[in-house]
């Protein structure tokens, strides 16, 4: 397991010896939501809430939700740092979870139809 830090700024591996090893590094300002996305994400949480529970426990799926609903709200109140802030913690969640429940978020994805685009933004393109 590796450690997860948020960072809004500049990233780099500093100081005398600093190495980056086996790095990720995910822009999220890169990743642009539109309202369009909206109706979407609502189709993408009545999926999740609709999954089978072998896969993708309650409290999962509760939160899946809950995260997701902070997305939208934050699309409809057109407030971009916190739509930033929004899918750090979700990239975090996605990242704790399971393989069952990350198969079964992506099928929730598939059946939504989700585009690429959006898939990308969520981290569940490469599922």
């Amino acid at each position: 397991m590796s450690d997860n830090y948020n960072n809004y700024g500049n990233v780099a591996a500093m100081g005398r010896n600093a190495k980056a090893v086996n790095t990720q590094f995910t822009d999220n300002h890169s990743f642009v939501f539109s309202k369009n996305h909206i109706d979407d994400l609502q189709r993408f949480i009545e999926q999740i809430l609709s999954a089978d529970e072998s896969e993708l426990s309650k409290a999962e799926k509760f939160s899946a939700a809950a995260q997701l609903y902070e997305i939208v709200e934050s699309l409809e109140k057109e407030q971009t740092e916190r739509q930033s802030e929004c899918l750090s913690k979700w990239h975090k969640w996605i990242g704790n979870l399971k393989e069952p429940a990350l198969k079964t978020l992506a099928v929730a994805a598939d059946v939504a139809t989700l585009g690429i685009p959006l898939l990308k933004i969520l981290g569940l393109f490469s599922l």
